[in-house]
């Protein structure tokens, strides 16, 4: 991303952006400095219901905003307890779930509601340990694998999110949104409902 951005390019970067806080500071003060256009991968708010989600918010359709939570569970070979270990197993190579899918949530929620005023959560490694592709053997995992996350919005909304990915069995994630006028829910085959007062 660095020299990307030392080369004159907008750059789209995927997850996970950066290993610390430091490393993203820097890059997003270089790509402010070279005035190009740079941004994060976060494609979810491009999903047509999760885009209408939005723009029903914006209009007004949920009155004041009072809470949103987004439940997934999810089974999935990227994530399945018999998947063999990679960069999502090991910390120092930006793995671990809540990066991964969590970072999603957090983009969302604060896409929807504004700006985060306070942040409380728990992140576990379910698997603990996978085996290695080249080597056949157990490797010990470091990163999370589930995550439950409670944030306070600035306009006074609650929000929270559960997330496990080695279950089962599960699907999409299922947000609901809740306001003073009415709800908003998309749920896990990825349709947009809503309803209001009367």
């Amino acid at each position: 991303v660095m020299a990307a951005l030392d080369a004159g390019k907008h750059v789209l970067c995927e997850k996970p952006m950066a290993l610390n806080v430091q490393q993203a500071r820097e890059m997003y003060q270089r790509a402010e400095q070279t005035g190009v256009v740079h941004m994060i991968d976060h494609e979810f708010r491009f999903v047509p219901a999760r885009a209408r989600m939005k723009e029903l918010i914006d209009e007004g359709y949920l009155g004041h905003i009072q809470t949103v939570h987004i439940t997934q569970f999810v089974y999935h070979k990227t994530f399945a307890p018999d998947k063999t270990w990679g960069w999502l197993d090991q910390k120092e190579k930006g793995g671990g779930v809540f990066g991964a899918l969590g970072s999603h949530f957090v983009d969302a929620f604060r896409y929807w509601f504004g700006d985060i005023t306070a942040v409380s959560g728990q992140l576990e490694t379910l698997v603990k340990q996978r085996m290695c592709p080249d080597t056949h053997q157990l490797r010990n995992v470091d990163t999370d694998q589930a995550f439950v996350f409670m944030a306070r919005f600035a306009n006074g909304a609650l929000g929270a999110a559960i997330v496990n990915t080695v279950a089962p069995q599960g699907g999409g994630a299922h947000i609901e949104a809740y306001g003073s006028e009415g709800g908003l829910v998309i749920g896990a085959d990825g349709k947009l409902r809503g309803g209001r007062k009367g």
